[in-house]
């Protein structure tokens, strides 16, 4: 049962719902375009169009089915989103911003693991898309009747596209400790730091000399040793790398999306997970210190000399 929460954002007004049945790409944009339409129609707000849809693609009156948006109340809402957030019983968050024009599809991490989708684009032009679709799988079955599963799967895929068409997208290999390595689509718009130390768990270093190729870089958690992280692939004659780590295209000043090119090359490189005996983990966690001290300067010379000299970038050798 793919069971969803829906936030609902018109006219500076928050509404939100759960539906037993709406946990994929197409019952969101599709339902909304049908309430826009009924609620004109009538003249009525459009939570109230909204509200009243049932599964027989009709509006409830007293002797219609069941409708497909129960509406969450306020104070219900945070247990909801912590169910979303902890556990893997509701499958997706899905809001439909009316003022921003923004489409947001998440699912939930605990149930889809890296395969969870996350897709922040133009409502206008999914619900569109939606519609081409369905119009595209009327013709392909001549109008008779086909799974929604495949109306899903068409939708989907045109969706992924949309999102890696972004700007403010960062495509990216991932390779986690135990798993073989998958491409993930970083969502930057709030910031892309703060994207790229969400895949680590922390902070992020440039893991240097790692990887043979001048345009990709690697990144992992700056302190994966010093916490002990999970060792996760070797390197011969290098340290091994601890904790997850992520590979992105590199230009010299900034980070990239990956070329297709390089995310197969990536994806084909780590499919295979490393394993580790006792004493390869104790080398994997091993840190050097190195400490750099500057020659000792008056209070006069400390601000001149010291703004002069390039600070540090780290105290342990990775």
């Amino acid at each position: 049962m793919n069971n969803a929460i829906y936030e609902v954002i018109n006219n500076g007004e928050n509404s939100y719902y759960y539906t037993h049945h709406g946990g994929n790409c197409v019952t969101g944009p599709l339902r909304l375009d049908q309430a826009i339409e009924y609620a004109q129609h009538n003249d009525i707000a459009l939570n109230k169009a909204f509200e009243a849809i049932t599964y027989s693609n009709e509006f409830m009156t007293a002797k219609k089915s069941e409708n497909v948006f129960e509406k969450i109340n306020a104070d219900e809402l945070p247990l909801y989103k912590r169910v979303f957030d902890q556990s893997n019983e509701i499958s997706t968050y899905v809001t439909l911003d009316l003022d921003k024009n923004i489409y947001r599809y998440s699912e939930n991490v605990n149930r889809y693991g890296s395969f969870a989708k996350d897709y922040k684009l133009d409502l206008s032009k999914v619900i569109e898309v939606a519609k081409q679709t369905v119009e595209e799988c009327n013709v392909a079955y001549m109008n008779k009747p086909y799974e929604f599963t495949e109306l899903i799967k068409r939708t989907d895929k045109k969706l992924d596209a949309l999102n890696k068409q972004r700007d403010d997208i960062l495509r990216v290999v991932v390779v986690e400790p135990n798993k073989p390595a998958y491409e993930k689509l970083l969502d930057c718009s709030e910031s892309k730091l703060r994207a790229m130390q969400k895949v680590v768990d922390g902070y992020i270093e440039p893991l240097y000399d790692y990887l043979d190729d001048s345009k990709a870089l690697a990144w992992g958690n700056e302190e994966a040793r010093i916490c002990e992280m999970q060792p996760n692939r070797k390197f011969d004659g290098k340290q091994a790398i601890c904790g997850t780590f992520f590979i992105t295209g590199d230009n010299g000043e900034d980070s990239l999306s990956l070329t297709e090119s390089q995310v197969k090359k990536y994806l084909e490189m780590f499919k295979k997970p490393d394993r580790f005996t006792e004493r390869e983990i104790g080398e994997a966690f091993r840190c050097e210190v190195h400490f750099i001290s500057f020659e000792e300067l008056t209070p006069t010379q400390a601000p001149e000399r010291a703004a002069s000299k390039p600070k540090p970038k780290g105290s342990f050798k990775r």
